[in-house]
């Protein structure tokens, strides 16, 4: 659940680089908070999902 405060946006996976993962907004999605976001690729401790959830708390 997205608190008032907050945005939320769901990322698909597009590709890897070296050292990251990147996930991509819908290109159907224009209002998107976040349009790209790379996640490194330990942060993700060898899962590669296909979909991500990003909440953006606003203080």
């Amino acid at each position: 659940m997205v608190e008032q405060n907050s945005l939320a946006v769901t990322l698909n996976l597009v590709k890897e680089t070296k050292n990251t993962v990147r996930f991509d907004a819908s290109e159907k999605d224009d209002r998107a908070p976040i349009d790209t976001l790379y996640v490194k690729k330990f942060a993700l401790d060898g899962a590669r999902p296909k979909q991500i959830r990003v909440v953006i708390a606003l203080d």
